[in-house]
This record gives C-alpha cells, structure tokens and sequence, in this order.
C-alpha cells in the first residue's frame, strides 16, 4: 500500500463512528436535569405570556445589572 492509501479512512468507519457518538453522549445522565425534564411540559407554550415577553429588546440597564452581579 503506498503513502496516499495508507491515510485513508473507509467511509463505512466514519459512518460507524459518527452514528455511534450520539450513543456515548446521552449515557451521562444528571438525576437532577432528568426530573426537571419529566415534571414540567416545556412542549407547552402559553402564548398571552411567554412568547411577547421574550420577543423584548435587552435594555442597557439590564445589562449593566447582570454585568454587576
């Protein structure tokens, strides 16, 4: 095998690799974030509230507040 063959990598490795990192990714698992995720419906949106609240403009002020804390 020369030099150029010797570098290359199957494409068949680099699906198995790519396909298999989401696995390895999703075992580490925080007790704490997973009950959150359960008990509350964040699939939910109340549009009266949520939505035009966070459609605002970010004040000065409030970035001079969270640049101070």
């Amino acid at each position: 095998m020369n030099d150029k063959n010797a570098n290359q990598i199957s494409l068949d490795d680099v699906y198995a690799y790519f396909s298999n990192l989401e696995n390895d990714i999703f075992q580490n698992t925080n007790a704490e974030s997973e009950t959150v995720c359960n008990t509350n419906d964040f699939n939910h949106i109340n549009v009266d509230n949520d939505v035009y609240d966070l459609d605002t403009c970010i004040t000065v002020d409030e970035i001079s507040l969270a640049v101070k804390k």
